[in-house]
Formats: structure tokens, sequence, C-alpha cells
């Protein structure tokens, strides 16, 4: 396992080290992406599985990956693409987001994009062993600039059905003190899937934002999208994930060992964000620590504008596992 690991990280700095170190972020893997995080993520179980019904069943073993699926940014500047280094609105009164409205620490506006970006697949990295995203095209999946409830919160709970509404109360915020212990070590606690460890718990899908640490801030935001995007089916459960006070892997959502399930909820222990610009830093889990993952990862010059890798948590029966894209209905 350990060579096979170490061929993993040659090839991908065999692959990378021709690209210019001035080249955007979302194009320089070697240095944007976590490829250690790559090669500590990979886990064959040696375990059997099957998959199917009676005559049409197949055998296969338990494998588990993590790869970089697409692009999460929460800018201030809008329509900006720090990944890319690209700016498509460039007028001087372009209605500029905040960070910290007013510097009285009360909060602002953002603005948060998914660009889908599969980067192991546009590699060729792809195989039926390793089952990594089947899209290798870059494509936006979704823009808060042009949907309509990202500036509004009550729109923003009109259209997720109030759900938000059941756990925007102090008893329920008071919990997530338990998720913020249990994220510190590397384990969000799925059930609690209002809260968002030692992150600020979002309460609306809308693009405001509370003040604080502007990366943890900006950590705290795409939490909303992760959440926007299962909840439009743009993301399924992928991942073997455990969620406690319930006798099932996922409630009453079937085994996806074997294949995608909707699942109307981000699953926090599915994926794993890595920062790419303005700066880079190891993938880390969802309310991890905040001074100790977010210190010295703004620059002046940053404009508090943010990107980060969407690394996505696959678990399935290698072998007999219907390998697609997530994206298949989105992409042509």
């Amino acid at each position: 396992m350990k060579n096979k690991k170490i061929t993993l990280l040659f090839l991908a700095f065999m692959y990378t080290s021709s690209l210019s170190a001035d080249a955007p972020a979302c194009l320089n893997f070697i240095s944007s992406i976590d490829w250690r995080h790559f090669a500590d993520s990979i886990d064959f179980k040696f375990k059997s599985c099957v998959c199917g019904e009676k005559n049409t069943a197949k055998a296969g073993w338990s494998v588990g990956i993590s790869e970089p699926i697409g692009v999460l940014d929460s800018v201030n500047t809008p329509w900006s693409f720090p990944c890319l280094d690209l700016k498509l609105d460039t007028r001087i009164d372009r209605p500029q987001g905040v960070s910290q409205d007013g510097g009285d620490h009360s909060g602002g506006e953002k603005n948060y994009h998914f660009i889908i970006f599969p980067v192991f697949s546009v590699m060729n990295f792809a195989q039926d062993t390793f089952c990594f995203e089947r899209a290798d095209t870059l494509n936006i999946g979704t823009m808060s600039e042009v949907l309509p409830q990202a500036r509004n919160d009550i729109l923003a709970n009109i259209v997720d059905g109030g759900i938000n509404l059941l756990t925007a109360n102090p008893l329920a915020q008071a919990a997530c003190v338990v998720d913020c212990a249990s994220s510190v070590i590397g384990k969000p606690i799925n059930s609690m899937f209002w809260c968002s460890g030692c992150w600020e718990t979002p309460k609306t899908d809308s693009s405001f934002v509370a003040a604080q640490n502007p990366v943890a801030e900006a950590a705290a935001h795409v939490q909303k999208l992760t959440r926007f995007l299962h909840r439009t089916s743009l993301l399924s459960k992928t991942s073997n994930a455990k969620f406690a006070f319930t006798t099932s892997e996922a409630g009453s959502v079937a085994n996806s060992m074997c294949e995608e399930r909707y699942f109307g909820e981000r699953i926090k222990t599915q994926y794993q964000y890595n920062l790419n610009t303005p700066t880079t830093g190891k993938a880390f889990t969802t309310g991890s620590y905040p001074l100790s993952t977010f210190a010295f990862k703004n620059t002046l010059s940053s404009g508090d504008d943010f990107s980060m890798w969407l690394w996505r948590t696959r678990d399935y029966c290698a072998g007999a596992y219907k390998c697609r894209s997530t994206f298949a209905g989105l992409i042509k």
C-alpha cells in the first residue's frame, strides 16, 4: 500500500511539473492540491461485497478514496473566480460584498460559486479500480449572483421548505458545542446536520455571513453551498457515512456501496476542503478548530476572496460498482 501511494504521488508530480508556477491555482495542481491527503485517503479494505439482485449479482471488494471534484468560491467581488484568476465584472462601481459590515463585526454579504472540475478525470486518472468522477470538463455548477434566494433570508427559507427554521433556535444552536468538540479531532457528527463544528452554523442558504476570521468565514460560507448542492441533487451520497443515533448508514437512505444515492442534506464526513487561493494548505474537515486550520492563510491583497478544492469521499464495491458521473445530467 505504501509503495502504491508513493507511485501515485510521483505520477501527480510528473504530470504537473511542467506547469508554470504563475499559472492559476486550478491549473497548477502540484502546488494547490494536497496530494498527501489523496494518498492517505486510499483504503483497500479487502472486504468482500456484492451488488445486484440474485442472477445479476456481482461480487467485489470494498475500496475507499477521496478526490477533488470541483472548486468552491467564497468571494466579496461578484463574478470573480480566484482559482482561475478571472474577474468578469471589472467596473469600479460594481456591488462589492463585505466580510465584516462597517467594521463593527456584525457580518456581511458574499457570493459563492461551485465549479465542476474533477481534476483526476481531466488528468485521465479514471479507471475502473479507482472509480473517480467521470466528468472530464470544467463547468459552472451554480452561482449565487443569479440565485434570488441568495439575497433574501426569507426567500431562502421558503425555497428550502422551512427546514432551516426547525434548527434556527437557541437550543439547537447550543447543541452545536458537541459537534465542535468532535470536529476538533476530525470527526464531525453527521446527525447534527445543522451544525458546522467550530464554525458559524448556517441558518439559511443565503449569502449572508457572520463576521469572524475571514478564512473561517469563507469555510463556513461554502457549507451553505454544499448543503444547497445536496438539496438540489447536484451532489449525492457516495460514502459509507455513519449517522449517530440511527441504526442505518444514512437514516432511511439505501446503501451507496453499489451506486450513488440521493441525500437531501450535506454529509459532513463525506467532504474535505483544501484552500487554493490566495494561499494553499492541507485538506481539512468540516468544523475544524479555526486557529489551527486558518492561521496565516489570508493575504493583504486577497480582498477576502477565497477558493478551495472540494474533496469527496467515495466508498464503493470495486468490480461491481456502477461508475458514472455525478454530473451526468448537467454536463452533456
